[in-house]
């Protein structure tokens, strides 16, 4: 154990002690080093840490690290050149700091004192009584004194799980002449993946390209199993390779092999070898038994009509036995596992960037034999696990995977622009199956997949449920000694919920950011010391807004290190941030200054993608007109790999050669002169642009149609989202007068430095936090928006219809030739 702390001095010297110590077998305090430095900033900390695991510490493991929760200890802490992260360190915080804490908020000594002792009997029982790893409430996880999670947290003796498969002999590439078959039966895409080394709604569509929407796999077991063998793959096993309704793999990929293939096959050798290679697929790679040697024949007779192996739902009946062996596999006596490990590995990596080994670049080197692309699990195949430097022993996997922040997870790794383009069409079809709270079945399995509860991989906000469907009793269903059973009559009512699973597809609000707002009364030279490493000098500082012209200089292209420590790429990142915010995005009139007030929001840079900028840049955002529309080409693609937003392709224009008007009166020419067929309701629909749009500006997109208020620390502006409906393709429908904020405006920055504008303004981020229950909806919108429609009455009855008298003149003679080529002349023009 390591306590640090620090303390200010006085008198001739006024520089900070920093100092660690611990306490010996008698609970002495020993010191065990101590520096002086100018002051508590991140540098200062960094710096003695490092000394402290160099020359104090050393290389031991498991080491507590006791401090306070200063934001300069944190961020060295989390620093892992420091090594006081897991496995090297664990930090708590000091009990007596934040009983403090404690005391100064509420001011009850009773209540400190009381938090002080919460927990003193701590030193004389076992940690795994003083930890609860949860859960408090047992009435979900019903069957966890069972678990293998219990077995893990009480260090009973380790057990390893086998993974049972065939054995490497994926079937490899398959003959050219079954290619077609193979497309046509779905089995194309996991014929494209192969074997691999691993460590003894899963996206069983991405991942292996099977499909998911179909009929149930399920049949009969009571058949003549020679026969059907005789009949679909055109040889009779030998005696001792088929043992009731198991077949043996080896003389399946002896027969079968790719030097057995005809040189002129006929239409039947073709159908037999496919059923074969597909047969081979199930028993060795997707649902292989634990006996790793034998197949099950009950899939064969699905493959007689090879037109309609297709129509079954492969991919939800290599989920349902997946999910089987998951669920034996929680039992701490069970020491087998079968299944389809290569995707729950697939699944992991996506999700688990720390657990893979590096990220793959897909390149298929078969694209020239099979022109389809294979699925997107097909460019994990070609890495080597062994130069991946994993962790060598079970403990500190789980020890990493207890250490997880958010940032460390892909909550949807196929959404990203470089991976996303790589995924082939046959496994995105009928994606919205995804989402569907159904049972999983195959033969004598049925698992529920509940994808209600982890509506955060598709984007979605995710509530909390009512406990899932209980199929326990289900477990107890075994293929042993079920020689001649009906598996369609005998699940028939969960196959008829999943008929209809249109029906029960999930759907929750889109998930997104915390409005952007914070305290303004705070130490802004601590605030630039601590987050951009850098004190302001003298006359760079005023109040809260810092001088522009001293950021750019301060972190410039020319001042970035040669050789760069984490604090300086932290410290560059949140200039340019500001930068971007105080120069381009937010500007103050001055346009020489930027408002700290942002700054604190960028302290945590994991963090910061959590907050709602978009909705904060809309609140001070002004339209300009547009010069003329530009060819979107990103010249630095090589460089970021990641599209820019859509208006990078402004940014590339020449607008001096655009014929621009020249005056502010032609400018309102224009626009009182506007036809309709001069405006791009949905501009970013046309096929050429939203083909631009990476997947990072489409995210939560229900949002865009929210009536709520946008909220900037002191400024809060209406998104009136109802009334423009016609820009998102609905109807626009005649409504009552908006929310009337106006007194909002009254509120400004000047002489504001100690406001907490998140209390402030609690009744508006409430709306916010609820904006999914605030998205307006219309029919969809056909047909030319005629001035006599009842909405375009009401709108020019109550909208200003010109800018200015010229306009009127121009509009007004416009309107009238118009009413008489449509009605004839009435009146003299």
């Amino acid at each position: 154990m390591v306590q640090v702390d620090r303390t200010f001095l006085y008198g001739k010297y006024t520089q900070t002690l920093l100092i660690a110590s611990s306490q010996d077998g008698n609970s002495n305090v020993v010191p065990l080093a101590f520096t002086i430095v100018e002051g508590e900033t991140l540098e200062a900390w960094t710096w003695f840490l490092k000394r402290v695991r160099l020359h104090v510490v050393g290389d031991r493991q498991n080491i507590c690290l006791i401090s306070d929760r200063h934001p300069s200890i944190l961020s060295a802490v989390s620093d892992p050149r420091t090594m006081w992260q897991p496995p090297y360190g664990h930090h708590v915080f000091c009990i007596r700091h934040l009983a403090s804490n404690l005391n100064k908020k509420y001011n009850d000594s009773n209540l400190k004192n009381l938090f002080i002792n919460i927990d003193l009997h701590r030193m004389t029982v076992p940690r795994q009584t003083i930890i609860n790893p949860g859960p408090e409430d047992p009435s979900l996880l019903t069957l966890q004194k069972k678990h293998i999670s219990e077995h893990v947290w009480q260090e009973y003796s380790e057990r390893v799980l086998r993974c049972r498969r065939s054995s490497k002999d994926h079937p490899r590439l398959p003959p050219p002449q079954i290619l077609q078959v193979l497309k046509n039966t779905g089995f194309y895409g996991v014929s494209r993946l192969r074997y691999f080394e691993f460590d003894n709604a899963l996206d069983v569509a991405i991942l292996l390209g099977l499909p998911c929407v179909g009929v149930p796999v399920v049949g009969q077991t009571g058949v003549q199993w020679a026969e059907v063998c005789l009949g679909l793959l055109g040889h009779t096993p030998p005696e001792g390779k088929l043992r009731g309704q198991r077949l043996s793999m080896k003389w399946l990929n002896e027969t079968f092999s790719f030097a057995n293939f005809p040189l002129n096959p006929t239409n039947d050798d073709i159908e037999h070898f496919a059923r074969a290679y597909i047969l081979k697929l199930i028993g060795g790679y997707l649902m292989p038994d634990k006996s790793s040697k034998e197949v099950y024949l009950m899939y064969l007779p699905l493959l007689a009509d090879l037109t309609a192996v297709r129509t079954f739902s492969w991919g939800s009946a290599v989920l349902a036995y997946l999910y089987r062996e998951l669920c034996n596999a929680t039992d701490p006596d069970t020491h087998d596992i079968s299944g389809c490990m290569v995707l729950l590995h697939l699944w992991a990596w996506e999700r688990f960037p720390a657990l893979a080994p590096h990220e793959p670049h897909f390149v298929d080197p078969q694209v020239n034999i099979f022109r389809d692309l294979p699925p997107l699990g097909y460019r994990w195949t070609c890495i080597d696990v062994h130069y991946h430097p994993r962790y060598d022993t079970l403990k500190k996997y789980r020890l990493l995977l207890d250490s997880l922040k958010e940032d460390q997870i892909k909550w949807r790794p196929y959404d990203e622009d470089h991976v996303s383009q790589q995924i082939p069409y046959y496994c995105i079809d009928n994606r919205d199956i995804w989402r569907a709270n159904v049972p999983l079945i195959c033969f004598h399995i049925v698992e529920w997949q509940c994808s209600d509860r982890v509506l955060r991989q598709f984007g979605m906000d995710q509530p909390i449920l009512e406990n899932p469907v209980d199929i326990d009793f289900l477990h107890t269903l075994i293929l042993a000694g079920k020689t001649s059973v009906d598996w369609f009559r005998e699940h028939q009512n969960y196959i008829q919920v999943w008929n209809h699973w249109e029906a029960r597809v999930a759907f929750a609000p889109p998930y997104h950011g915390v409005p952007v707002v914070g305290k303004t009364g705070v130490q802004w030279v601590e605030v630039c010391l601590g987050l951009l490493g850098r004190t302001p000098p003298e006359g760079k500082l005023r109040g809260q807004r810092l001088s522009m012209k001293w950021l750019d200089e301060t972190f410039s292209f020319a001042n970035f290190p040669l050789n760069p420590t984490n604090d300086d790429i932290e410290h560059f990142a949140r200039a340019y941030i500001l930068k971007l915010i105080g120069g381009y995005l937010m500007p103050d009139k001055s346009s020489k200054e930027v408002y700290l007030m942002y700054l604190p929001l960028l302290a945590d840079l994991t963090a910061v993608r959590t907050f709602s900028w978009g909705s904060a840049v809309l609140a001070y955002l002004f339209h300009a007109l547009a010069p003329h529309e530009p060819h979107f080409v990103d010249p630095q693609v090589n460089i970021f790999r990641d599209l820019p937003p859509l208006g990078y392709r402004w940014t590339c224009i020449d607008v001096h050669y655009h014929p621009r008007y020249d005056t502010l009166k032609k400018y309102r020419l224009l626009l009182d002169s506007l036809k309709e067929d001069q405006i791009k309701w949905r501009p970013y629909d046309e096929d050429h642009v939203s083909q631009q749009i990476p997947y990072y500006c489409i995210d939560n997109r229900d949002i865009w149609r929210a009536n709520v208020p946008l909220i900037c620390f002191h400024i809060v502006e209406w998104q009136c989202s109802d009334r423009v409906l016609r820009q998102f393709g609905m109807d626009q429908p005649i409504l009552e007068n908006p929310v009337d904020i106006d007194f909002l405006h009254t509120l400004i920055l000047a002489g504001k430095t100690s406001v907490d504008w998140f209390r402030e303004h609690q009744n508006y981020i409430q709306v916010w936090n609820h904006s999914e229950a605030r998205v307006a909806f219309a029919p969809p919108y056909h047909g030319i928006l005629n001035r006599t429609s009842e909405y375009m009455k009401w709108y020019l009855k109550h909208s200003r219809r010109w800018i200015d008298v010229n306009g009127a003149t121009s509009g007004y003679l416009a309107l009238l030739i118009q009413e008489r080529n449509i009605t004839g002349p009435t009146r003299p023009i």
